[in-house]
């Protein structure tokens, strides 16, 4: 997402439902509507941000005699800086976090002002303004990551953190490890997981491993489902536009001092473009349709103890292309439709009890990933018939925490936890590893200006061996002048996948961990009485023991630890809220990337990218819109067959635009225009993207 101050882009809707899944979500919005008006409550705030206040019906009533008048909320410009959250910490901590905390960079709540490590974060009300109907997409332009999708929605969807690997980023959903562990390198494809139902997403740039283990080399994304409050709220969206595009959301949320639920189901289709590239004679369309469920239920009997379940359900079945043998290059696949099928299913479980009037709290929880894919294959292509094939993953995770109190300004955390994982496939293969885990993390505060933490995992893997990883961080704030001054040295790794370890051709289980050594420095300075904030990193990592084919060895090759890479960058925001009605942004991320082996630079990761952007709040605040142009310097890809090693993608710039306006209390209407400009570019050799397009829809909320 672009760092700028965007009155975001939002999740949007369409048609295509499934039948059973809409009358069940028809009626809970029934019943919600019922169950409000029958209780003669005051309709909520229809713009109101998810951490509002619930006032009083004494408070919000209007006198019989007095013309009720509507006011919309106003449409917020964003904070200084953008981390308006809302949650609770840890997975499922105890209560709403107050605005700029953060949970993820040390498993606890933390204030983002005490933290060392680069973190960003993308708030609700940032997710819900920005049109965008998955998180893929959603994160493009954030400051230090990478998003490349191969072709129209539905393809493969990469992230790629401080110029990692795509494997090497580890991804979360409320703790849930949700990276898929029957792909080849145990990748998280972004292209299933849609915005529905999020709260917020934390992203902490470098390695973090000690306290997350296997995959967090380049950093961890954590999607953090949203918490009922209050009274029964039912919110529904519609969405429309290019390429065939609907989209259709509704959800139900509320919450007691004993209670709390949030269930929503959304379904998003589009007839797409071709994913493989126009320009190359590729005409068909490339359908793709993505169905979600999600909840989030919560009970405490006592103020210490509570349990909470969450789960995400999702069904994606897109057409894909051939590919040419021939030329290396994607093609339109030869008479019937060929598909990719994925479902997926995460949930998690958990208990938090506190002892010793809150000096140790305790959580044991439990986690389940679920993966299912399939390919129809297409047995008319050319010159090579592609046979149907099916794969099956699953992760298990047992996890306990405790942090103590030690002193006021002492927070001890400690942890152990086990984890399974499995795969197999329809060709007859299954393999299956497993490993256990400490970790340890010690937080001081002094002087409430200097705030350092430092942390240490061992991690024993039945096939890898072990691991050992640990992280320093530290921040300093001078309040007299704004300024924060924070650095991060630490190691990451990841262990080899099933595939990697397991596979009869060219698996190897001699295999050890990736490892990687990384630190960042950085500064933050506060300007113009807080209305300005300007923030700057400096980062290298240093990555050994890759797992590259190695054609040494017989008879034919094999995986083997003999990769080495580099990366190190700048990263750059800047906000500036320079009236109350507008303000401006701007981001900067200079990533230099090198495989020491080949002396190129990694493929697909630009040396240069950034993004510049003007949000401005009108009628009142009842309306916003932002433009914003998002570019991307020339970067490298693999070439084609017969030809040069490598391919260079020209940069490109993207100009883009959201807008919505407060109809009345209940109704908000929104567009958004993607690539105003026209632009034709690629970010994967042979792969199209899309050209202009606009969307529109309500939002209605009661």
């Amino acid at each position: 997402m672009s760092s700028f101050p965007t009155i975001p882009r939002d999740d949007s809707p369409g048609s295509h439902p499934t039948i059973g899944l809409w009358t069940i979500c028809f009626g809970l919005l029934v019943l919600a509507a019922s169950a409000r008006f029958s209780q003669g409550q005051q309709p909520d705030n229809a713009d109101a941000p998810a951490t509002a206040e619930v006032t009083d019906d004494e408070d919000t009533a209007t006198s019989a005699e007095e013309e009720p008048m509507v006011t919309p909320p106003e449409a917020p410009l964003p904070e200084v800086p953008e981390t308006t959250v809302v949650g609770r910490p840890g997975a499922f901590p105890a209560g709403p976090l107050v605005e700029g905390t953060v949970t993820t960079p040390t498993r606890t709540a933390t204030s983002i002002g005490q933290v060392g490590s680069a973190t960003t974060v993308i708030s609700s009300e940032q997710i819900r303004r920005s049109g965008y109907s998955v998180v893929g997409d959603l994160l493009e332009g954030t400051t230090g990551l990478r998003v490349v999708r191969q072709g129209a929605p539905g393809g493969l969807t990469s992230v790629f953190l401080r110029g990692a690997n795509s494997n090497q980023t580890k991804v979360l959903l409320d703790g849930i490890p949700i990276n898929d562990p029957s792909s080849a390198g145990r990748a998280f494809d972004f292209s299933h997981l849609s915005v529905d139902n999020i709260e917020r997403i934390e992203i902490v740039r470098g390695p973090q491993s000690t306290l997350y283990g296997t995959d967090a080399i380049g950093g961890v994304i954590n999607i953090i489902t949203k918490r009922g409050e209050g009274p029964l709220t039912a919110r529904a969206k519609f969405m429309g536009g290019s390429y065939g595009t609907n989209r259709q959301d509704v959800s139900v949320s509320g919450g007691t001092n004993c209670v709390n639920y949030s269930i929503g189901g959304s379904h998003y289709y589009t007839d797409g473009f071709s994913s493989a590239s126009e320009r190359l004679g590729n005409t068909e369309d490339d359908h793709h349709r993505l169905g979600t469920v999600s909840g989030r239920f919560g009970w405490t009997p006592t103020e210490t103890f509570d349990v909470d379940y969450v789960f995400r359900w999702a069904d994606l079945r897109t057409n894909i292309d051939n590919f040419d043998f021939t030329t290396g290059l994607p093609l339109d696949e030869v008479g019937t439709s060929r598909q990719s099928l994925t479902e997926s299913f995460y949930s998690r479980i958990q208990a938090r009890w506190e002892m010793f009037d809150g000096g140790i709290e305790q959580r044991l929880a439990y986690n389940l990933t679920d993966y299912s894919r399939g390919d129809t294959g297409d047995l008319g292509a050319v010159p090579f018939p592609v046979t149907p094939s099916a794969f099956e993953g699953q992760t298990r995770k047992l996890e306990w925490q405790a942090d103590v109190l030690l002193l006021q300004n002492n927070l001890l955390s400690v942890g152990a936890d086990y984890y399974v994982e499995d795969a197999s496939s329809s060709f007859g293969l299954a393999a299956s590893q497993n490993k256990y885990g400490f970790f340890l993390q010690d937080q001081i505060e002094l002087a409430e200006r200097w705030f350092t933490t430092v942390g240490f995992r061992w991690d024993t893997w039945n096939v890898a061996g072990e691991a050992q990883t640990y992280q320093v961080r530290s921040v300093y704030n001078v309040h007299e002048t704004g300024t924060s001054f924070h650095g991060t040295l630490g190691t990451g790794f990841r262990a080899p996948s099933l595939s990697e370890n397991l596979d009869p051709l060219f698996g190897n289980p001699a295999l050890k961990p990736e490892e990687s050594q990384g630190w960042d420095v950085g500064a933050t300075q506060r300007l113009l009485g807080d209305d300005m904030i300007v923030e700057f990193y400096y980062y290298r990592n240093d990555l050994r023991n890759l797992i590259v084919f190695d054609f040494s060895i017989p008879p034919f090759g094999a995986l083997a630890n003999v990769g080495r890479a580099r990366t190190h960058g700048v990263e750059v925001n800047a906000l500036w809220n320079i009236h109350p009605d507008v303000a401006l942004s701007a981001s900067y991320t200079r990533t230099d990337t090198l495989n020491v082996d080949t002396g190129l630079p990694l493929a697909r990761r630009p040396k240069d990218q950034g993004s510049i952007g003007a949000t401005y709040r009108y009628c009142e605040g009842r309306g916003a819109a932002s433009l914003y142009a998002l570019f991307f310097g020339d970067s490298i890809d693999n070439g084609v067959f017969g030809g040069p090693a490598f391919r260079v993608l020209d940069g490109y710039t993207l100009l883009n635009m959201v807008a919505d306006y407060q109809l009345t209390e209940h109704m908000r209407c929104f567009c958004r225009f993607d690539n105003l400009l026209n632009e034709h570019y690629e970010v994967v050799t042979g792969y199209g993207t899309p050209l202009s397009s606009a969307f529109g829809g309500i939002d209605l909320v009661w």
